[in-house]
């Protein structure tokens, strides 16, 4: 049964989240509130997951972690994702969308265009002057689902917005900006959960679990590698792709780095005096 909940975790809560928010799309529902709720099930379903079947079951014991994750989860992304979102689908400055298309693939290219802008932007985080505030999220000690918000209030946004503004610039509808923030919403504890997936093939498509402990892992912020965020594609393009050897049982930051606790000392963290530097 174990096997089973590896081998179906990404096709069952990605895959169906997806085609109930299709559905809720086509009946017209409020996709804000949709994303909300599936999010939610989503995570819900995965914390339980992990109980029952552990990639590191270690992994399972708190790092005085919960709280100043759920307020990152509340703040960086709830709030100031969500707020970014409402406000690229405002914008339409350009018409080249290509809206006669089937939705399907306007979804299929709204994927490949957005990734390519998220992609750099997590690049660039990894770089000498932005890590600061990416920092925070390779500063937790284990994988669970959600720290995958794990984001300071300046690093989240800046990501979401390289994903969603090319998209509404070039003219996507606010439908398919609906449906690539529902599936972050479903793919994002995923991705970050303490499950034993077996993700075969998918990994050389998706930005898997797999792949991205290995991003996780303890190595110089530059070297990281796997820096997809939804899909794997950029990374294979641009040679930064890295298949894990060996399953990745340690995360954290490279050295010696130590990371405070406390939400508010976490938010600090980037300005302060070693940082700086």
């Amino acid at each position: 049964m174990k096997r089973l909940v590896g081998l179906l975790g990404y096709p069952v809560i990605v895959g169906g989240g997806m085609a109930a928010g299709a559905f809720a799309l086509v009946r017209g529902m409020n996709m804000s509130l949709v994303i909300i709720v599936l999010g939610l099930a989503a995570m819900i379903a995965i914390a339980l997951l992990e109980r029952y079947a552990p990639h590191v079951p270690d992994w399972n014991r708190s790092r005085r972690d919960i709280v100043p994750d759920f307020l990152h989860l509340v703040v960086s992304n709830a709030v100031l994702v969500g707020l970014t979102n409402e406000l690229v689908t405002r914008v339409d400055f350009l018409t080249l969308w290509p809206r006669t298309w089937p939705f399907a693939a306007q979804l299929l290219l709204a994927f490949v265009v957005g990734e390519f802008g998220i992609y750099w932007a997590h690049r660039w985080l990894h770089g000498r002057w932005l890590w600061r505030f990416h920092e925070l999220h390779h500063s937790a000690e284990r994988m669970y689902w959600l720290n995958g918000f794990r984001n300071h209030p300046l690093d989240a946004p800046f990501q979401n917005l390289l994903i969603m503004a090319p998209l509404a610039l070039l003219g996507a509808g606010p439908d398919i900006i609906a449906m690539i923030a529902l599936y972050q919403a479903l793919h994002t504890p995923l991705q970050h959960s303490n499950i034993a997936l077996r993700t075969g093939p998918l990994s050389y498509v998706l930005a898997t679990a797999e792949l991205h402990r290995k991003h996780h892992a303890p190595d110089e912020p530059a070297l990281s590698g796997n820096y997809g965020t939804n899909l794997i594609l950029w990374d294979l393009v641009f040679g930064t792709f890295r298949k894990p050897r060996a399953e990745t049982t340690s995360v954290g930051l490279y050295g010696e780095a130590t990371y405070p606790h406390t939400y508010l000392a976490q938010l600090a963290r980037p300005f302060s005096p070693r940082q700086a530097r």
